[in-house]
């Protein structure tokens, strides 16, 4: 994660970056692992406040829904995930 990134571009560019048949057997503990290691403590702790948990304890999917919450305000899913590339 950048410094400056905040967690909905990450969230996006982590999406981006696992497309393609490379990374189609990863299981959701490796994706939850790979994608927790990549952020900063600062955005790490951020979670853990907002959630009132332990972040590592939650699936993939609760991790990418509460990033996304936390950076848009909102509860919406990730169905307008942006191109990083552009």
């Amino acid at each position: 994660m950048n410094e400056d990134e905040i967690l909905e571009y990450y969230v996006e560019r982590f999406h981006y970056n696992l497309q393609g048949p490379k990374f189609n057997h990863l299981t959701p503990e490796v994706l939850r692992t790979i994608f927790i290691r990549g952020m900063r403590d600062d955005c790490l702790e951020h979670l853990n406040l907002l959630g009132k948990w332990v972040i590592l304890q939650e699936m993939f999917d609760e991790i990418i829904r509460l990033c996304l919450r936390s950076s848009r305000g909102s509860t919406k899913g990730i169905s307008a995930i942006r191109d990083p590339s552009v």
